[in-house]
């Protein structure tokens, strides 16, 4: 993956330069940032202009950053790996001037633990968004919830039903964009506990 570590960034970067109403989600972890720094340094770029274009974008709210160091699935390293994994997220938004997103990120995870809410709110994290890894009823389901760890801690959290890639290569081909937002909320408005889809 590091192959399309410039690639990458240097579309984003456009993205962001271009349409100032723009935000973007930097997968939750911040590894991939040091492995762009790396490949940057390992090529001969100049790795100071691609960090100072990075800051600018988080220090502005349109990147969001870490809360972690990577993306670990949550049932196979002991309970003191995640802890360090967010320790580490949190040092590496430090280094770069910038808070970590206060939002849990889980999204292609395998497996959830009971206190993956109770872990994420005691760093300050205001909610989570998660896919997979839950044991969630069918005929109950919604895509927005309250999710509680046996200590009691309670976080509001975003399920995506459709994983993450609902809305993946919608400008690919533009004249059909309209036609699969509408049947994307179509299909998901029943499952919504609030007026949000």
């Amino acid at each position: 993956t590091r192959e399309w570590l410039l690639p990458f960034f240097e579309e984003l970067f456009s993205l962001l330069e271009r349409t100032p109403d723009s935000r973007f989600v930097l997968d939750g972890q911040t590894i991939l940032i040091e492995d762009y720094f790396a490949v940057l340094a390992e090529r001969g770029h100049d790795v100071g202009a691609a960090r100072e274009r990075l800051e600018r974008f988080a220090r502005a709210g349109r990147l969001a950053v870490g809360p972690y160091y990577e993306q670990p699935d949550w049932q196979i390293p002991g309970g003191e790996a995640h802890i360090r994994n967010l320790l580490l997220g949190a040092r590496d938004c430090e280094a770069l001037g910038v808070e970590p997103m206060r939002v849990g990120w889980l999204l292609d995870n395998f497996g959830q633990i009971s206190q993956t809410v109770q872990v994420h709110a005691a760093f300050g994290m205001r909610g989570i968004f998660f896919w997979r890894g839950t044991d969630l009823v069918a005929r109950s389901v919604r895509t927005e919830l309250l999710w509680a760890s046996p200590d009691g801690s309670l976080l509001p959290c975003v399920y995506l039903i459709d994983s993450y890639r609902n809305g993946m290569r919608l400008l690919a081909e533009p004249d059909i964009a309209a036609t699969r937002i509408a049947i994307a909320v179509e299909r998901l408005t029943p499952l919504t506990s609030t007026r949000h889809v």
